[in-house]
């Protein structure tokens, strides 16, 4: 049985379910493929992958997959070697455990372990090579990479890689010549609105705080507006909008101005992108991307501003784009 009934929608219902396979053996027939929770009979040894699709009231659509693995009970099938998690380990502390119990046999006729290291410094100790758990040490600086083979009794094997990373030693810090300042963090004030991610930037006294997600307020939850503005000089808070509420904003300053450019409306899921420019001085004023795209990266260089890069879609499709505007001569050009 497939079940898509942890299938959601944040902002509406969904409509719509179906299920298709995408690959595996030719021999496998689903009963009721636009139900959430169809049956797959007439299956055989192998493989398979379905997709689900589902819509939504507003004709919005995501997919998912799932594997199924059909295992033939008459022939021996091949362990799962499995190294572990990857490790990192900073000196002088120099013995880590490598532990391949989580390594897995359908059959169940797991035979030996055999651990050797294919990469990294000469230096090391392996306490014993053929235990599912075995110690390493006498590391030095470097990046090793152990492979753990696992074989069952009919021969059969798998095998798996973990890397440990050794850092150098932290040197140690001596104070004892220097002097020591009384320091603590002193609060200005509350933001307007709770968020996260937000684009922060400062010109001349101001402190600027733009957009973000996480507020209470939804819609605003998938993209705040808000902009909360700190006057250095006044000790003053003030408020402004953006021109679309919105998070994954770029953010640089130039002079006396903050441009806060693209940015992404939504849960990750199902978002919108934008393309919009909110330009800030002692007014405000909305320019445009030639791309809408997300977490682009932004700088200052000389008397141009540079958008490059991006997020274009849900799909984490990136770009290539590079847009330019010339401050003095107030034009936009573009470059890959």
């Amino acid at each position: 049985m497939l079940d898509g009934n942890a299938s959601t929608d944040p902002d509406g219902t969904i409509t719509s379910y179906k299920w298709i396979k995408i690959s595996g053996p030719h021999s496998s027939n689903i009963i009721k493929a636009d139900s959430s929770k169809p049956v797959v009979i007439t299956l055989v040894a192998g493989v398979y992958q379905f997709e689900l699709t589902v819509t939504d009231n507003g004709g919005l659509s995501a997919k998912d997959t799932v594997q199924i693995m059909v295992n033939n009970p008459n022939v021996n099938q091949p362990p799962v070697a499995c190294a572990g998690a990857d490790q990192t380990n900073t000196l002088p502390a120099n013995t880590v455990t490598l532990d391949g119990s989580c390594s897995a046999n359908p059959d169940n006729n797991i035979n030996s372990y055999a651990w050797t290291k294919i990469s990294g410094p000469l230096t090391f100790t392996i306490a014993d090579a053929s235990a599912v758990q075995t110690q390493v040490n006498s590391f030095v600086q470097g990046v090793y990479r152990f492979e753990l083979k696992v074989t069952d009794a009919a021969g059969l094997f798998s095998k798996d890689t973990v890397v440990i990373t050794v850092r150098p030693e932290s040197p140690v810090c001596d104070n004892s010549t220097r002097a020591e300042v009384t320091a603590r963090l002193t609060p200005i004030g509350t933001l307007s609105k709770p968020r996260q991610g937000m684009a922060v930037a400062a010109a001349g006294n101001k402190i600027v705080f733009a957009g973000g997600s996480g507020s209470s307020d939804c819609p605003e939850c998938f993209g705040s507006s808000r902009v909360d503005i700190y006057d250095t000089a006044t000790k003053t808070w003030s408020t402004a909008e953006l021109s679309q509420g919105r998070w994954g904003i770029a953010v640089v300053a130039a002079g006396n101005k903050i441009f806060f450019a693209g940015g992404e409306h939504g849960d990750g899921a199902f978002d919108s992108y934008y393309s919009n420019v909110d330009a800030s001085t002692n007014k405000w004023s909305v320019a445009s991307l030639s791309q809408p795209r997300s977490k682009v990266a932004a700088a200052l260089v000389g008397n141009k501003v540079i958008f490059a890069g991006g997020e274009k879609n849900i799909n984490y499709e990136c770009s290539d784009r590079v847009d330019i505007y010339d401050i003095p001569a107030n034009s936009w050009s573009t470059a890959s």
